[in-house]
């Protein structure tokens, strides 16, 4: 089984708010099954460049949760999600991408404008 840390940002939590401090965490416990949950809306609050973020943390990455900068779906706002998902594929992840968004202005809208905005980033992955 494997555990995924979240880093979550200052308003949040006051432990774990960068990417770097999770890495530090895995360092001190080193295991193969201890592992980063990212999240571009954190990220976005926390770190000055996600993708060096994302890039530094590599192969530690375990989970990803996608919301656009204001906390609505991918493409609402302005997070940078084409160097996130260039840096996700620059490091090898092919784990799950999960949008945890706001559900605005409704599940169903929320969940296809999400799709479409990431479709074509994600396809350099695999068809969806």
């Amino acid at each position: 089984m494997t555990l995924a840390f979240e880093v979550i940002d200052r308003f949040e939590s006051d432990w774990l708010n960068t990417v770097d401090e999770g890495l530090a965490l895995l360092q001190e416990y080193p295991s193969e099954f201890l592992t980063l949950h990212l999240d571009t809306f954190h990220m976005n609050i926390e770190e000055a460049d996600c993708a060096e973020c994302i890039k530094r943390a590599g192969k530690k990455i375990g989970h990803v949760h996608v919301a656009d900068s204001d906390r609505w779906y991918p493409g609402h706002a302005h997070y940078d999600f084409a160097s996130t998902f260039a840096a996700l594929k620059e490091v090898g992840y092919e784990g799950a991408v999960a949008l945890e968004s706001f559900l605005y202005p409704d599940p169903e809208t929320a969940a296809r404008l999400a799709l479409e905005h990431i479709k074509t980033f994600c396809s350099a992955f695999q068809q969806i």
